[in-house]
């Protein structure tokens, strides 16, 4: 499972470049890359002496961050045996997605999300986004704010996600909190998921024009389709980043008769919470993340390993 925007922060995955050679060796590979396209050292900002100090909420520095970061952990997992038979995406995941399921050549795919975040910065107007802990009902039954915020993500049936101007973000979070419904600025520079977005299009659109796809030789989940994607050319991109995500109703989607074993890639562990939260365990589906923001990445691997390897030995349930 790959998240997107809002589920990075400093230092994210520095133990694992520290002690891992497989993911140092991918996140040096692709920060070549990245250096040559941007200019400037993802990894240096990432780990360097600075990078305590450094606010991630940069869209031209988080884009790649996220994608290289879930990219390299996945390759990681790969070289331990781990191999998914399925990916899913979240918003920006869903392009790390594509790269890890061959849908989209890795280097293409990291200069992509290089350039449409170059875009984002030169074309959109600065906006936020706020998790908030309550049904999305109450946009419907407060109008006012629904036309200020828009629906970005529906998390679970108590928890989702809108996108606004910080000023209308600021005007709704006061409304909330006068009902005591708690609320979290995510660290992003722009209003994902929103008619914020519009302004980068055309651009956008001629973006994922040079961008070469190819059938996906493993399944890919969409969190924005809420489907199997078997085509990611043309406009699919540009949904993801414009419409609204639907992480309740893509593990509802996946849910009996079939089980799964959910192992989250992203910087934060957010997916592996989405999947605990929704109850997409019950059959039970296990779920394991590696990297948080708190805690030892390198044994999180070390265990996540371990447990499938025994799971994937066990006689499996037809």
């Amino acid at each position: 499972m790959f998240s997107g925007q809002g589920s990075q922060y400093p230092r994210m995955g520095k133990d694992l470049y520290e002690g891992s050679p497989v993911f140092r060796e991918w996140m040096d590979w692709l920060d070549q890359r990245a250096r040559r396209e941007a200019g400037a050292s993802v990894v240096e900002r990432l780990y360097g002496e600075r990078s305590g100090s450094v606010a991630l909420d940069e869209t031209e520095l988080t884009h790649p961050a996220i994608f290289m970061v879930e990219y390299a952990l996945a390759q990681t997992l790969i070289s331990s045996g781990i191999r998914p038979d399925m990916v899913l995406g979240s918003s920006l995941g869903e392009v790390a997605a594509a790269a890890v399921a061959g849908a989209v050549n890795v280097e293409e795919g990291l200069r992509f999300v290089i350039r449409q975040a170059r875009v984002f910065n030169e074309r959109c107007p600065p906006g936020g986004m706020m998790v908030v802990l309550h049904s999305p009902r109450i946009l419907a039954e407060h109008p006012e704010f629904g036309e200020d915020c828009e629906l970005a993500a529906i998390n679970g049936a108590e928890i989702f996600v809108v996108s606004g101007t910080h000023a209308r973000l600021a005007r709704f979070e006061s409304f909330l909190k006068a009902r005591d419904i708690a609320t979290s600025l995510l660290p992003v520079s722009h209003a994902f998921h929103s008619r914020l977005m519009e302004p980068a299009r055309r651009e956008f659109l001629a973006l994922t024009g040079e961008l070469k796809t190819k059938r996906p030789l493993i399944p890919m989940m969409s969190c924005t389709h809420v489907a199997f994607a078997e085509d990611v050319s043309h406009d699919y991109f540009w949904n993801v980043v414009r419409r609204p995500i639907d992480i309740a109703g893509t593990l509802r989607l996946l849910s009996p008769p079939r089980a799964y074993a959910y192992l989250d890639v992203s910087p934060s562990g957010s997916m592996s919470n989405m999947v605990k939260y929704n109850g997409a365990h019950r059959r039970p589906s296990p779920s394991w993340s590696v990297l948080q923001r708190f805690g030892d990445g390198s044994a999180r691997l070390r265990t996540a390993v371990e447990d499938i390897s025994v799971l994937l030995s066990e006689p499996q349930e037809v």
